[in-house]
């Protein structure tokens, strides 16, 4: 029986995952950290607790903002963007 043609499809094996007989591969390999702990870290850095200080919203059903604790803590806090997180230039 003669396979149909598509085109913006690949191949059966790559589609379903074949794997020689009980040599499956992990989909995921080992991370020291799952993502809830470097959502957690990220929000660390940008916002340290040293720094600043969470206020209720007036209206309810909004997230807390930190505010800076003082003036040191603004100027430091302007610099904290996740750019400067992820893309650290080069030494």
């Amino acid at each position: 029986m003669p396979q149909a043609h598509y085109p913006n499809r690949i191949g059966r094996c790559a589609r379903i995952r074949c794997h020689p007989a009980g040599k499956r591969r992990s989909r995921l390999p080992n991370r020291p950290y799952d993502g809830r702990s470097l959502v957690e870290l990220r929000d660390r850095w940008l916002n340290p607790p040293e720094w600043v200080e969470w206020v209720d919203e007036a209206v309810s059903g909004y997230p807390k903002p930190p505010v800076p604790s003082d003036e040191e803590a603004a100027n430091a806090l302007k610099k904290r963007m996740l750019t400067n997180l992820y893309n650290p230039r080069p030494q």
